[in-house]
């Protein structure tokens, strides 16, 4: 039973991880060319990779944390420390 549970979660994780790379649009290849390069920032909550110039951010202990939904801001903002790594 944990080795199917086990596979199920790695192809779902498999599937994610390939999903989060998709190919750009025509618009977003145009862009490129002319905007600067956007920051990428890891959400400390669920570790998805986020722009750094997204109004979904907190401050804790000084440092800016970026969030890829409101629902992560808020788990961070409730219990900061489960979430920091130090």
């Amino acid at each position: 039973m944990f080795a199917r549970v086990a596979f199920v979660t790695c192809l779902v994780l498999a599937f994610m991880v390939a999903g989060c790379g998709g190919e750009k649009t025509r618009e977003a290849k145009e862009t490129d060319e002319t905007e600067e390069a956007v920051v990428k920032m890891t959400d400390p909550v669920c570790g998805m990779y986020v722009d750094a110039q997204q109004d979904l951010s907190a401050e804790h202990e000084g440092k800016t944390y970026y969030f890829c939904s409101t629902s992560c801001k808020e788990r961070f903002e409730t219990h900061p420390e489960r979430y920091i790594r130090r």
